[in-house]
């Protein structure tokens, strides 16, 4: 896969279209935000690794980036990089809690869900769920974190607030 370009979209407020653009890898995962497969980018951003996800804070000034072991912190005013924190792993589809304190993670590669602080980056938590998580997608509460696991076939429910898995 070396040598592609790859890229991850998002949809920004007042912004428009931000492309990150990928030299020299491939992404490894759909963008977490969809967009109009013919819109055309406003901003671009390169980044150094291939990217795994992307979503913006609750109040739209940040966006968060996954890529392989990492997370890449983003003002969305300056399009400029705030901050890169280790997270381990390959953190898939991130998702922030409705107060923007904390981004979840699926990690697929380890078979976890990754709870890190979005102020520094540290790791508050994680919960090893087996498998390999795909998806994550927090409920209106910040409370259930909803995952799916395609090796098998599986949605898992995860009590964020007691860390533990409600289904799956």
């Amino acid at each position: 896969m070396a040598g592609m370009r790859g890229r991850t979209r998002l949809l920004l407020p007042g912004l428009g279209l931000l492309t990150l653009l990928v030299t020299g890898h491939a992404v490894t995962s759909p963008p977490s935000q969809a967009v109009e497969p013919d819109a055309r980018p406003t901003h671009a951003v390169s980044l150094d690794r291939a990217t795994t996800g992307a979503v913006l804070s609750p109040d739209g000034r940040r966006a968060y980036v996954t890529t392989r072991g990492a997370v890449v912190t983003l003002d969305t005013t300056n399009l400029k990089q705030i901050s890169r924190f280790r997270s381990g792993g390959l953190p898939l589809a991130p998702t922030v809690s409705p107060r923007g304190t904390r981004l979840y993670a699926a990690d697929a590669a380890n078979g976890r869900v990754l709870a890190l602080s979005t102020k520094d980056g540290r790791r508050e938590w994680t919960v090893t769920i087996g498998g390999a998580p795909r998806t994550a997608v927090l409920d209106r509460n910040g409370v259930l974190l909803y995952l799916t696991d395609t090796t098998r076939d599986l949605v898992i429910v995860l009590d964020t607030q007691h860390r533990q898995v409600r289904a799956g």
